[in-house]
């Protein structure tokens, strides 16, 4: 079965609970989260090794499904 490629928009609250969830799936993998540009500078041990990016335009190429 071939998993499905997502990224993940915000690392809020539901952002966390939808990344345990991916990473505890069989059938998704995460190519990355979009963070504000704000945040890009803090960090957070929950990204460690997650590709993170202000702009989903960069995971484009990652992704299943992308539509500008």
């Amino acid at each position: 079965m071939q998993k499905i490629s997502i990224v993940i928009v915000g690392f809020g609250n539901i952002g966390r609970a939808v990344k345990r969830v991916v990473e505890s799936s069989t059938d998704m993998v995460l190519a990355g989260v979009v963070r504000r540009p704000i945040t890009m500078n803090i960090k957070d041990p929950e990204l460690a090794n997650t590709h993170v990016v202000s702009d989903i335009r960069k995971l484009k190429d990652k992704i299943d499904a992308y539509r500008q």
